[in-house]
């Protein structure tokens, strides 16, 4: 795991409380919205089976991927619970061609941790993708990570498992 990218938690500017709150105030107060056609920027989730194994073979050569594709970016991996040593492994990702120095990983505490972390990283623009297991999102939640993923024009991958 030496050769990837382990980055301390964005500051957290406001409360976990406020997360929702900072995020409609971002809605409310956007000025200039991004089409789907002159951007990249959305969110997908997907589901994932509990087979370690399987959701390796998936993910891994997504990720080479897209360290191919994301130019002077980062693509963000938001780690809770070990998931991220589980399944990112630097041998493997080297053997597929990733540009593994361009994966920075932000370690959550808690699945609020996450899911704010998540919204930050997205509404930066910093990063081409943000990887996460934020768990089930309602519907206002999934709209406010939609609302940042287009405000910093980035990608999310929402990761389940079932």
């Amino acid at each position: 795991m030496g050769a990837l990218r382990s980055a301390p938690s964005l500051a957290h500017t406001h409360s976990h409380q406020g997360f929702a709150l900072a995020a409609n105030e971002a809605l409310l107060s956007a000025e200039q919205y991004i089409t789907p056609s002159e951007s990249t920027w959305g969110l997908t989730e997907l589901i994932l089976s509990s087979s370690e194994t399987q959701q390796t073979q998936l993910l891994l050569p997504m990720l080479a991927q897209l360290t191919r594709l994301c130019g002077d970016q980062w693509i963000t991996f938001v780690a809770l619970d070990g998931f991220c040593e589980q399944l990112l492994n630097a041998e493997e990702l080297k053997t597929l061609g990733a540009e593994h120095h361009k994966i920075r990983i932000v370690r959550a505490n808690t699945p609020a941790d996450a899911r704010w972390i998540t919204w930050e990283a997205l509404k930066l623009g910093n990063s081409h993708t943000v990887i996460a297991s934020p768990g089930k999102l309602s519907a206002v939640e999934f709209s406010q990570l939609e609302f940042a993923a287009q405000a910093g024009n980035s990608q999310g991958l929402l990761l389940r498992s079932r």
